[in-house]
This record gives structure tokens, sequence and C-alpha cells, in this order.
């Protein structure tokens, strides 16, 4: 019910035991974590192959100042059951995940009063067992106060206000439901190909971070992978993959936010050492970007990338291990450029001891930098222009040193040292050419006695929580949800 790659699922392990949401709320002596007050488990499995789980767990009410409450108390509940048919070789499966808080006025307003989800999946390996069919069906609902689901639609999981995303937002709601569909067909055995298809869906009031973790929500994705796989050694290699991936992402309106495509292979050598290279080509055709460009805004056309990455792994056998690796992106007409390499030594000191040191270096270019809105007689969504960072950082296990600061922080710092970066606004987002969509903005920005101000992050629904989950770098063009990282590309995969 989890995905592999992303961490995905119904069921988050640790949500129950994370920062308390309102830690704004606290001190410096304030809990860092909620406490857990119990919990129980159960699990078993019968002789007609059933498998069940049921967890239970109550944390407590955590405090900051004035008695403020930054985290409720919470009851956290999970039931999972399987059945195993035709020997284990097809099965079904059933998940549903409660929560409910015990909410007082200082979180009424903030966060969700209970969550639901439930799941239907299966399974069925054909006979041969080489192809595999697999899917599921997911439900969610969650309830609150209008305040506290407004906030749920704004957030970067949802973003209900943006133009265009099929559904409206409507500030009076005091519930969400959801729905997601998954449905997958692959060759898992036999011979030397491997290959996978798959169509994902979520609809934009799909929920499921009380309990869960979900990056985004109003999603289609079609994604397809093929491989060889040589698993007999050679006169030159121990193993070998040779990958393929083809990935096309809808919002649920039916909007093309992405369109990539993907080769990368990995071979291990008779001196046991690991290579590992892959390109990626994306944002082909006519896509758009939907989340990061304008955060809650219009859809902006996006422009192609290529990116390439090489990685070498020495063999791990002998006490001294080298390894490196380096990444390079150019995207936006050649606006947008970043580079990552690294170069790792490890060391074994004992049998049960090791230690390392890292050299990094990373140069970012990046062409626009979404700034927030400024709203005079209309409503306008800034950029920062162009800017770069450079630096270089060594390590040795966790311990950390910059011998070269990063340059050029991120867009509100860099107004606040009177930098006078132009910032521009989304003229016609979905133009093809890069110079039809953005032109200067002129009217007066936060920081002066005009009429007009800059909302801050928070305004905009944009949760911290979720945004450090997301890791939203504006640096990068990250592909969300279930779409596999173009810039580290898995070794197998």
């Amino acid at each position: 019910m989890n995905d592999c790659g992303t961490g995905e699922g119904l069921f988050y392990s640790r949500a129950h035991r994370s920062v308390p949401q309102l830690a704004d709320y606290g001190d410096a002596s304030a809990a860092v974590a909620t406490t857990i007050y119990g919990a129980a488990k159960l699990t078993g499995r019968l002789p007609g192959g059933q498998t069940i789980g049921v967890l239970d767990a109550l944390t407590g009410r955590e405090v900051g100042t004035l008695d403020r409450t930054m985290e409720p108390a919470t009851n956290y509940a999970v039931v999972r059951g399987q059945q195993d048919l035709r020997g284990g070789e097809s099965g079904i499966g059933l998940i549903v995940t409660t929560v409910h808080r015990n909410q007082d006025p200082s979180t009424w307003d903030s966060l969700r009063h209970s969550a639901y989800a439930g799941g239907l999946d299966f399974r069925h390996r054909f006979p041969g067992r080489k192809y595999q069919l697999s899917g599921s069906l997911d439900l969610s609902r969650v309830t609150g106060t209008p305040s506290a689901i407004a906030v749920t639609q704004r957030d970067p999981v949802h973003y209900y206000q943006r133009p265009g995303s099929g559904v409206s937002y409507d500030p009076t709601r005091t519930s969400l439901w959801g729905d997601a569909e998954e449905i997958k067909f692959g060759k898992v055995g036999g011979g030397i190909t491997r290959f996978e298809t798959s169509y994902q869906r979520r609809s934009q009031g799909f929920e499921v971070n009380d309990l869960g973790f979900l990056l985004q929500a109003d999603q289609q994705s079609w994604n397809t992978w093929f491989a060889f796989q040589s698993r007999h050694p050679s006169s030159f290699y121990h193993t070998a993959f040779w990958n393929f991936n083809w990935w096309q992402f809808w919002t649920a309106a039916g909007t093309p936010v992405e369109r990539a495509a993907n080769t990368n292979v990995h071979a291990q050598l008779n001196n046991l050492w690991w290579v590992h290279s892959g390109v990626t080509a994306g944002q082909l055709g006519t896509t758009f970007c939907d989340r990061d460009c304008t955060r809650g805004g219009p859809a902006v056309r996006a422009d192609p990338y290529l990116s390439i990455f090489a990685e070498v792994d020495g063999d791990e056998r002998p006490a001294f291990t080298p390894y490196a690796w380096i990444n390079y992106l150019r995207g936006d007409g050649g606006r947008t450029e970043r580079f990552n390499g690294n170069i790792q030594v490890a060391f074994r000191v004992a049998s049960q001891f090791r230690t390392s040191l890292i050299l990094s270096a990373t140069h970012r270019m990046k062409d626009i930098q979404p700034h927030g809105t400024v709203t005079d007689s209309t409503t306008h969504y800034t950029f920062c222009a162009p800017r770069s960072e450079r630096g270089v950082a060594y390590w040795a296990d966790r311990l950390h040193g910059l011998t070269h600061p990063y340059r050029a922080a991120l867009c509100p710092a860099v107004r606040q040292q009177r930098h006078l970066l132009e910032p521009e606004r989304a003229r016609r987002p979905r133009a093809a050419a890069y110079a039809d969509r953005y032109k200067p903005y002129t009217g007066v920005l936060d920081g002066s006695t005009g009429s007009s101000s800059t909302r801050p992050r928070a305004a905009l629904g944009i949760s911290p929580r979720l945004d450090a989950v997301r890791r939203v770098d504006t640096g990068s063009p990250t592909l969300p949800g279930r779409r596999r990282d173009a810039l580290h590309e898995p070794r197998v995969r």
C-alpha cells in the first residue's frame, strides 16, 4: 500500500510521533515531539491464508506558551487485512485508518478534527509466474472547521485556488472527500527482459497526510518501464541492467504537466567496481508547471530540460573504497543550469567501524524563482530575476564544514539586501514563447509606502511541515508524486 520510491501511502509509521504541528506556539523549552501515552499492536496469520494487523495509539496534548495547544491529544488506528489465494500467487487486501483529535480553541482553525481513509487492493500473478496484474482503490475523508478545511484546500498538496484546476475553492466547506485509483501490469520473471506499465489517478480532494504520507493529489500519470537484465557473468561484467522509462503526468482535470523519457545503465565489472550512467529529457512537447512556479496561481508553460548523471563505485572489499558522482541539468533554453559532483573516500578501520571523507561541489542557476503575489487592481504573481549559487563542502561522517559559503540567498533575503533584482509577473502563462510569458512588474512592492503588498508564504496556505517534506527546491525540477527523480535515477530501474 506504500510506494517504494516516494514513501507515499495510507499509513506512515512515524506520523504519530511527529513534531507538534503548531510548534510556533512553543518556545525553547517546548516539546520537540509528541508523547505517546500508549499503543497496542496485534498481528497474526491464520491457516486459511489470512493475515491481519491492528494498531492503535494515543498521543498526549503538547502545550506551548500561555498554555496554548501545539498538538492536541489524538487517537490513531489502523486495521490491515490480506487474503492469499492460489498459494500466494494472487491476493486481495483491505486497509482502514482513522484519526481523531481532541480539539480546543487553539487548534480548531488550524488542524483537521478527524480523518478517515480506506483502501482495497489486489494482485494476480498469471500461470507461469512471468506476468502480474495489480491495482488499488482508495477513499479519504477529512473534517474540520471551515478555517481548517480552507487551509487544506490551499495547501500545496491540493491547490484548490489554482485557476483551471477543475474544482472550486470553497472557504465554507467543513469536509473534503477524495479518491485514488491505480492499475499496473508487468513482466516479473523469465528471460532477460522486464517491464511494467501503470496508470494512476488522484482526485483533488484526496488527503491522507494525517496518518499517511502524500506529496500531491490532483494528479494522473501513465508510467512505462522496460529493462534488459543480465545476471550471468561475461568477459567484462558480473551483472548489468539497461533501463528505459517513459513518464506522462496530467492534473486530474487533464492539464499536461510532464512528458519525459529516460534511459540508464548499471553494471558491476569483473573487478567488482560499479558504473552507472543515465540521461533524461523532460517537459517534452506542450507541458505546464502547475505547482511550484506560481504556487497556487495559474499553470505556466514549461520549457524542455536535459539531465545526465554518471557514478563510479569502487570495490567495497578492501579497506579503502573510492566513489565519484556527477550530475548536470540544463533547461529553460539554457536559462536554468545545475551541476552537482562529489568524490568520496571510505576507509574501514575495523570490521564494525567505517569512516569516510566527502568533497562536494555544486553550481545552480535558476531562471526565475517565485516571490509571492502582489495585489493592486488585480493579482500579480512575481518572480525574482536569474540567480546563481556555487559552493564547495566537505564532511567526514557527521562533521560538516563549508569551505566556501553558498552565494545568493533566496528571493526575500536578496531583496532585503537591496539587490536590485527586477521581479517579473506572469503575462500570458500558457504562451509558447518565453518572452510572451513574463514582463517586468513596475508596481509598488512590499517594504514601500505604496498600497500593494506581497503576501508571505503562510498567507498563501503553504504548510511549513509539508514544505519541508516536499523539499521545495526551486533550483531543481523534481518530478512530483510517483515520478522518479530525473536527477538521480535508481540503480536498477
